[in-house]
């Protein structure tokens, strides 16, 4: 696991672990950086992700095995502005909850 909650489930599998060490809480890692609440802080542990959003790879891939080939093109980077700008609305129309206007700008060259 990347991320643990900092409850007092974690801080008890510490002191199991070596009883000799302080466990680490989020108010050692976070004193003087963050002016948030313990309380918020916690709170903010439990955040949302959204797991159907599409990775740049993942979106790279439909615009490398979709879109080019559809333009009869070879590669992203044969695309004219025109061809880039047409599949980075489609993309947006069909994908739009899952993908970001960066992400769409990042695997189509687009500045």
């Amino acid at each position: 696991m990347m991320n643990r909650y900092s409850d007092e489930k974690w801080m008890k599998e510490q002191l199991e672990e070596d009883p000799l060490r302080p466990a680490v809480t989020l108010d050692m890692i976070e004193q003087n950086t963050v002016e948030d609440s313990l309380e918020r802080m916690q709170a903010n542990e439990h955040g949302r992700i959204n797991l159907s959003t599409i990775t740049d790879l993942d979106l790279c891939g439909i615009i490398d095995n979709d879109y080019v080939p559809r333009c009869r093109k070879r590669s992203v980077y044969h695309l004219s502005e025109s061809e880039k700008s047409d599949i980075g609305n489609n993309i947006w129309s069909l994908y739009r909850r899952r993908v970001s206007e960066n992400q769409i700008r990042r695997c189509l060259l687009i500045r």
